[in-house]
């Protein structure tokens, strides 16, 4: 008797990893802080909420290259069972 196992991702391993917090701190006061990674790769312009300093948070691709890999993932899941 064989098992079948079904696996679907529909996006949800991006939804977790755009809810992860990413720590910042504020170039020009200290100021510690999070914003999500989903905000980050909508817009990396950050507002300091201490010293209202406006400064880009730059990942150097590396938000767009985990966001890639992650929708790999998500396909590759999608992918598993359909054979």
């Amino acid at each position: 008797m064989g098992v079948k196992l079904t696996f679907k991702s529909s996006g949800n391993l991006r939804r977790i990893v755009d809810e992860l917090d990413i720590p910042v701190e504020c170039p020009e006061c200290g100021h510690k802080m999070k914003q999500s990674l989903a905000r980050l790769k909508h817009d990396p312009t950050i507002t300091c909420p201490k010293c209202s300093q406006s400064f880009k948070c730059e990942s150097g691709g590396t938000a767009r290259d985990v966001a890639d890999k992650i929708s790999k993932i998500d396909r590759l899941f999608d992918s598993i069972g359909k054979r």
